[in-house]
């Protein structure tokens, strides 16, 4: 039995991207960690994924072409995801209201206007670690693989068997 390439590919990523999601949404809703700016901006690519993969199945001409726009998603989860760890490591900070700041205010007016505007879990804070890695450092991580497994199957040019 073969499986061709695009199935496997497609299969794959659509597989994975559930998963991130699920797992997103598990510790969201059930462990009651609330995401960041930057942790739901880490969920586009893989909402990206899970609603244009099966309209590939529907597409015959250009598909081969279409079919790379899937590492470039994984390429980018891997670039937000690493933009997140280097907010959380403080290498460089994204916004006032995505990191916490010591930001001088002149009155109080000023410091409650801030406060509405500042959403309550901070990029640059970790919430949840596991093993001395935050979860944006595991999601740069799955993303690099999801990245290279991804790129390996579209590369290789012979179908994959299965015995």
């Amino acid at each position: 039995m073969t499986i061709r390439r695009d199935t496997l590919l497609c299969g794959y990523s659509f597989f994975v991207s559930i998963i991130a999601i699920t797992f997103a949404f598990y510790y969201q809703y059930i462990e009651n960690y609330p995401p960041c700016e930057f942790c739901i901006y880490q969920r586009i690519p893989y909402f990206f994924l899970i609603f244009f993969i099966p309209l590939l199945f529907f597409v015959n001409k250009f598909k081969t072409t279409f079919l790379y726009i899937i590492p470039t998603v994984f390429l980018a989860s891997l670039v937000i995801a690493s933009v997140h760890v280097g907010i959380e490591k403080s290498f460089f900070e994204f916004s006032s209201s995505c990191s916490s700041t010591g930001k001088q205010f002149s009155d109080i007016e000023s410091l409650r206007n801030f406060l509405d505007e500042t959403p309550i879990t901070k990029c640059n804070e970790v919430i949840w670690s596991y093993l001395g890695f935050s979860m944006a450092q595991y999601n740069s991580l799955f993303s690099l693989m999801n990245f290279a497994i991804t790129m390996f199957i579209l590369l290789n040019k012979k179908t994959l068997e299965k015995k």
